[in-house]
């Protein structure tokens, strides 16, 4: 009965099989035909205004026409187009030089002329095309309706045409009216921008979802097929605006293409029906001869299964061919489906972390879990499928959570991969800072079906962050603190770097240099102290000098033309790794203090010179009256005692004059000649020993003379001094040595004794005048000149001189003379 009845059946299936399709193509035949005459005619209709603003274009490259004409030229230019609304001209500063407006529009002009377009996506793409580019559609400033527009870039300028979709709707009407047809036009975002009604523009239709519409949006030259709106199955054809970018959609209902067909497919269907019928009880018989086959592949594809992934299996074999080759086939099948899951067990273990499968509810629960949950929230995948946690979100820290809901939902909602950072929590106690990385899956129904994703550990680098934002905070916090003592120091201080440039200024500096910090900042420190000393020390300063340097500069003051004297130290400042990064100066203002030093040296001076006058009267009435006869003994004494005490009087005021020379800038004069030093250290010995026999004198001289260029009284004054204070600062008994020797081009003479000694405070103030190591009322006698006029001595005969010293050890007082110097004098 099967195989009487099989011929009819076929036959009858033979003719659907070959009508049905016939019938579809001839239906897709015609639509896609009538598709691309519809796309033809609005590409034509659309790149016509285009084309015509070519022309306009052309004018603007020549710069032929003045505003005005050109203004004029737009206007007609558009009272002679359906289409176009408006016309635009942007400058090179991309604002709207002229603007072309219906009659009806002009108004607007005002508010548009001048409008800045810089941002305007479409003005953009033209300018970095080089060619005519269109828009996607927008909302008109015009019509407050949807238009689309073109740009045409020129030499300097771009052309921009505004066209009314609501025309094109129009146009559509006129072409395609009353037609059972459905017409849409779309752009390139699957937004309905013309049919042939209107209906669906003004309801700013957006079909991108539709498959066949998704097709064409991803650039199919053509499109065709079956597809549901609104309750009510299309039969539509698709194909694309090339010129534009733009698609249009051809649809008709499935029962409408259909319908002329249906009655012959009923009648062709009820024979095969009946036949079907009278096939399927001889089939049904026939069938449970094979169906024995079937049952235990069934029951065999069960067992394997529901049996541990592991073991083997093998299938049942059949007496039949076929059913033993699909036996095989499904053997084969069934290894390799056991060899991937193996693999994949395999790749599971070995992820740093957990990977899962949870659905997308309140509590992401459990569909799989990898076997690294063990690590991070020391449970078993069983354990968590089947405990109290059952989902991804119980194990979260309470105060995480919400935010990682809020944070998930937000990137679900945009179809966008997550990553999550929070605290896992651990049954045990504690948690540990994960990184939760996944995304949504969704099914051909654009639901969200489940989400998938890896937890990692990231605990270590969490907790180093967050030391290193404390280390930070540290650094900030103690960056602050040194730049607030930096700031409360008393004298002037600046930072600078390398190069000179200002960093910080104390509040002192501030108010020396007359800047604030914030002015200052950049700036050159030679900017504000302008001087040739100050640059010459900072370029010791750069290449290397690591010593701190010392100078004192006269500057302007605040007050108009008044003076201040600064005295200025720098030094390098060097980071652990002994680099240097900067140079730190300090200001300070001593403008008193050399005041009063100029007050004190004009009242030694005018002292000396008065006094000079009656203390020669003084010596030379005391030297003659040594010289008379019979003058009882004690008178004698006293005349002596007086003419001693005019001497040394007579020393101080030579001191006093040689101190003004010197404050007046000038060095201290000598009258150079040949000298033997050793002859004149000698004299100086015998002299101070005549007058301080208690003390040791032990002179180490060369035998042979030491010759040089020097005033042979200059250098007996100075070590006239040198024994002087040797003597007056060391017990009786003492001893003082006394050596010089020739090293190379130059002699060394030193003296020391077993006295006092200095501080090192002391040791750098000893030169200065007025000074005096012992300035109580039992000090020796002297004015604190002495040292300082011992070196304008030493400095006018282009020597040098040092001083060591120790509390309680002595002091020595070494002094360097060229052999052969110049001869100068001032």
């Amino acid at each position: 009965m099967l195989i009487a009845g099989l011929p009819f059946l076929l036959a009858g299936m033979l003719i659907l099989l070959w009508l049905l399709p016939q019938i579809s193509r001839e239906i897709e035949g015609r639509q896609l035909q009538l598709a691309r005459s519809v796309a033809a005619q609005v590409s034509s209709y659309l790149l016509t205004p285009q084309q015509q603003a070519g022309g306009l274009a052309l004018l603007l490259e020549q710069q032929t026409l003045g505003r005005a004409e050109l203004q004029q030229v737009l206007d007609a230019h558009l009272a002679a187009s359906p289409t176009l609304m408006a016309l635009y001209v942007v400058n090179a500063a991309n604002r709207i030089e002229v603007v072309g407006l219906p009659t009806a529009l002009q108004i607007k002009r005002v508010d548009l002329l001048g409008l800045d377009l810089s941002k305007n996506r479409l003005l953009q793409q033209a300018r970095q095309a080089g060619a005519p580019v269109w828009s996607d559609t927008f909302l008109s400033l015009m019509t407050e309706g949807l238009s689309v527009a073109f740009a045409i870039p020129t030499a300097d300028q771009v052309l921009i045409g505004e066209v009314d979709l609501g025309q094109v709707s129009g146009f559509l009407q006129q072409i395609f009216g009353g037609s059972d047809r459905w017409l849409l036009v779309l752009d390139r975002h699957g937004q309905v921008i013309a049919d042939e009604d209107g209906l669906h523009t003004a309801q700013q239709l957006n079909i991108s979802n539709l498959p066949l519409v998704a097709l064409g949006l991803e650039g199919a030259e053509q499109a065709h097929g079956e597809f549901l709106f609104e309750g009510e199955e299309y039969l539509g054809s698709l194909v694309p605006i090339p010129s534009l970018n733009w698609l249009v959609l051809v649809a008709l209902p499935v029962k409408q293409a259909y319908q002329t067909v249906g009655t012959s497919l009923g009648i062709t269907l009820s024979g095969l029906l009946a036949a079907l019928a009278f096939a399927l009880v001889l089939a049904f018989i026939l069938s449970r001869r094979l169906a024995g086959s079937f049952e235990a592949l069934t029951s065999h594809a069960r067992q394997t299964a529901a049996a541990v992934p592991s073991e083997p299996s093998v299938w049942p074999r059949a007496n039949i061919l076929e059913f033993q080759a699909l036996a095989d086939a499904l053997q084969l099948m069934s290894n390799s489906l056991r060899e991937r899951e193996r693999q994949l067990a395999t790749l599971m273990s070995n992820l740093p972390g957990m990977a899962y499968r949870c659905r997308p509810d309140a509590e992401r629960s459990w569909e799989f879990i990898s076997e690294g949950c063990r690590a991070l929230v020391g449970c078993t995948e069983q354990e968590l499928l089947s405990g109290s946690w059952p989902g991804l979100n119980s194990t979260i820290n309470a105060e995480d959570l919400p935010e990682v809901v809020r944070q998930l939902n937000w990137q679900l909602e945009r179809q966008q991969p997550y990553q999550l950072i929070y605290r896992l929590l651990n049954p045990l106690g504690g948690y540990k800072w994960v990184l939760d990385h996944g995304r949504g899956v969704v099914d051909q129904q654009g639901r969200l079906s489940c989400l998938e994703g890896l937890v990692t550990d990231i605990t270590a680098e969490q907790l180093a962050d967050e030391a290193l934002k404390k280390a930070l905070g540290d650094a900030q916090e103690a960056k602050d603190r040194v730049e607030l003592i930096l700031r409360s120091v008393a004298d002037g201080l600046v930072f600078t770097d390398l190069q000179g440039r200002i960093v910080l200024l104390s509040a002192s500096a501030e108010e020396l240099l007359g800047v604030k910090q914030q002015q200052a900042y950049g700036l050159e420190l030679g900017t504000l102290v302008a001087s040739p000393e100050l640059q010459a020390l900072f370029s010791s300063l750069q290449q290397g000098d690591g010593a701190t340097t010392q100078l004192e500069l006269a500057v302007p003051g605040t007050a108009p033309g008044a003076i201040r004297d600064l005295e200025i130290k720098s030094a390098l400042v060097r980071s652990r790794k002994g680099a240097s990064v900067g140079i730190i100066t300090l200001l300070r203002d001593v403008s008193l203090e050399r005041q009063l030093d100029r007050m004190k040296s004009e009242f030694v001076s005018t002292a000396a010179h008065e006094l000079r006058t009656p203390l020669t009267v003084i010596m030379g009435f005391s030297e003659i009256l040594l010289d008379e006869h019979g003058l009882a003994d004690h008178q004698q004494e006293y005349l002596g005692i007086i003419n001693e005490k005019a001497e040394v009087l007579e020393r101080l005021i030579d001191d006093m004059l040689d101190l003004g020379r010197v404050e007046s800038g000038r060095i201290v004069h000598v009258e150079k000649g040949h000298c033997d030093l050793v002859e004149v250290i000698r004299q100086a010995i015998a002299d101070v020993q005549l007058t301080h026999g208690q003390h040791r004198f032990d002179a180490d001289l060369p035998t042979a003379p030491v010759v040089l260029e020097g005033d042979p009284l200059r250098l007996a004054q100075t070590l006239e001094n040198l024994l002087g204070n040797a003597v007056k600062f060391s017990p009786a008994g003492s001893l003082i040595q006394i050596s010089c020797c020739q090293n190379g081009a130059v002699v060394e003479v030193s003296v020391r004794d077993q006295g006092v000694g200095m501080t090192p405070e002391q040791v750098g103030r000893v030169f200065e005048k007025f000074y005096r190591v012992d300035s109580t009322a039992t000090s020796k006698q002297g004015l604190g000149l002495g040292m300082t006029i011992v070196k304008n001595i030493i400095d006018a005969h282009g020597g040098k001189i040092r001083v060591e010293s120790r509390p309680g050890e002595g002091t020595e007082i070494t002094f360097c003379l060229p052999l052969s110097v110049v001869s100068t004098s001032t």
